[in-house]
């Protein structure tokens, strides 16, 4: 028997939207990186209803609390909010730690199977 299947959807952040994730990090006490941000957001949630919002990690903010920059985003709108939130807590023995944001909707990431897989040429258009 299949489990539940992660979301997958994907947005691709404007500049102006990686300026906010720039700004935001350099505005934490932690040691952010900026160049160390995901311009591409693949959301790892249990596939959820519309009314709930797409999630996924924008950049790390190593060695210091509460946690990362996440982004939360609905359809294929860019992120509404970027937020600092760690990574949930959930642990499925000493190898298995949920890669989800806390307090996630639906299924830890242990339990998902894996979205279909991206069609670039989908997204970029056929080879000419």
């Amino acid at each position: 028997m299949t489990g539940p299947t992660a979301c997958g959807a994907v947005v691709q952040l404007t500049p102006d939207t990686v300026t906010a994730v720039r700004q935001a990090t350099a505005l934490s006490s932690g040691a952010g990186l900026p160049e160390l941000i995901h311009t591409v957001l693949r959301c790892p949630l249990q596939r959820h209803p519309a009314d709930v919002d797409h999630q996924a990690l924008v950049s790390e903010l190593f060695a210091r609390a509460p946690g990362d920059i996440w982004a939360a985003w609905a359809g294929q709108r860019q992120p509404h909010t970027l937020a600092e939130a760690d990574y949930c807590t959930a642990e499925n023995g000493l190898a298995s730690l949920c890669l989800i944001v806390e307090r996630h909707h639906g299924a830890h990431s242990w339990e998902l199977a894996a979205p279909a897989p991206l069609q670039l040429t989908a997204a970029w258009g056929a080879a000419a």
